[in-house]
């Protein structure tokens, strides 16, 4: 008897893990689209060592209600690229698991 809540918080561990994953990813891909342009205008400079790391708090209908850069890139241009599009997402609410206590705040790697 005691065995059972003890799977079902690790089931809920394993649920929030996989739903985390896939609505990062759907966040990801959409700030990746907005980032083509700069690979492709970058090409030969050494972008591929730019990175950043950015933080968004996301509310429960799937509105970004804080960003912020938590590490720049060193390049202005690609750290604007980023801040614009996170601007312009466009997300569908986070599942319910993602949102018990929102907001849901995830931290993204970006790099070109």
């Amino acid at each position: 008897e005691s065995f059972k809540p003890k799977t079902r918080s690790s089931l809920d561990e394993l649920q929030f893990k996989i739903a985390q994953r896939r609505y990062n990813q759907l966040i990801w891909n959409k700030i990746k689209k907005d980032l083509m342009f700069f690979r492709q205008k970058h090409r030969n400079q050494s972008s591929r060592n730019l990175k950043t790391r950015l933080r968004l708090q996301i509310d429960q209908f799937g509105k970004v209600i804080e960003r912020r850069l938590l590490k720049t890139s060193g390049s202005q241009t690609f750290d604007k690229i980023i801040m614009d599009s996170v601007d312009k997402l466009k997300l569908p609410p986070p599942m319910d698991l993602l949102i018990r206590h929102p907001p849901y705040v995830v931290t993204i790697l970006i790099q070109p």
